[in-house]
């Protein structure tokens, strides 16, 4: 497993937790170096992070080993449109602007950013035929090498192995989700080698490694109970703190290739590099963590449901 660079961070005020804002340019630029310094070569972006993309292609002009995944526009006014050829023409301006404002001539991977555009075979279809093929001799004016998705639900992950198409995936996963140890989830991923799965959400937007006052306020949610049973793990397992814990539960689950970690500035990624060569948990402790936190209600698990 190797570390991801989300860039949500350099290009947003991103996360419930985040009290300084966006980095600068130049400092974001100096997290970029820093993390090719240590090997770190993928960095994961998105049409709709801001100025992330523009950033990593400044990085492109001194950099030519950035491995960059990005995702597609959001598109929130698709519903309101009925013509396909203006859907094409949306999709081809987010893919031409990524590729613009990334300094790049083909995008290595490109994602949807909602599961929703992969189930509108317009959309989906559409984002084929952009894809590069092997045995295709139009590649000359194609733009994409690898199409995936970014899903939140493990019936998704279902339906995504299912397609040959789909080679990489990216998913929320920390300790106190447990949807995707699904038996038919874990049998596709076994037998889908040829598929890239990066996680996100270890620290479900900081509020595993923060105190109960920045967790959300939901109703029948006990924040105090939930950073009790974490600081327990801590103590039970000899861990240091709760970064720890959640990296090395996430390193303990062999089939996720890459863990996606944003940072803000040099000084906390130079932490994460420092703390990501924490142990794996064993298989009781691994076990213990997930029937500790078996019922976590969704609204929780999704901050895209949180107020």
């Amino acid at each position: 497993m190797k570390i991801i660079i989300g860039t949500a961070q350099l290009g947003l005020n991103y996360g419930i937790t985040n009290e300084y804002g966006k980095p600068s340019i130049q400092k974001s630029l100096n997290i970029i170096k820093k993390a090719l310094d240590n090997d770190i070569t993928t960095f994961d972006t998105a049409r709709a992070y801001g100025d992330s993309e523009y950033i990593l292609g400044l990085a492109m002009q001194n950099y030519n080993n950035l491995n960059i995944i990005t995702k597609l526009d959001p598109l929130s006014d698709i519903n309101k449109i009925t013509s396909n050829k203006d859907i094409y023409k949306m999709i081809d301006n987010s893919i031409n602007t990524s590729i613009k404002n990334l300094n790049l001539c083909i995008i290595d991977t490109l994602l949807v950013h909602r599961f929703s555009h992969y189930n509108n075979k317009i959309i989906w279809n559409y984002l084929l035929k952009n894809k590069i093929d092997e045995y295709s001799s139009k590649n000359s004016v194609k733009k994409i090498k690898k199409l995936g998705v970014s899903i939140y639900y493990v019936n998704e992950g279902i339906k995504a192995l299912k397609d040959k198409n789909v080679k990489h995936i990216q998913l929320p996963i920390n300790i106190l989700d447990n949807q995707w140890f699904n038996k038919d989830f874990l049998n596709l991923v076994k037998n889908r080698s040829d598929v890239t799965i990066h996680c996100r959400s270890i620290f479900l937007q900081g509020i595993l490694i923060s105190s109960e006052d920045k967790w959300p306020k939901l109703n029948n949610i006990n924040s105090l109970e939930y950073v009790e049973k974490i600081n327990n793990l801590i103590n039970k397992f000899n861990l240091n703190n709760k970064i720890e814990l959640c990296i090395s539960y996430i390193k303990s689950i062999d089939w996720i290739d890459g863990l996606l970690m944003g940072v803000d500035n040099v000084e906390q990624l130079n932490k994460n590099i420092e703390i990501f060569k924490v142990r794996t948990l064993n298989k009781f402790e691994f076990n213990y963590v997930r029937q500790l936190f078996k019922n976590v209600p969704e609204s929780l698990l999704n901050p895209s449901k949180w107020k």
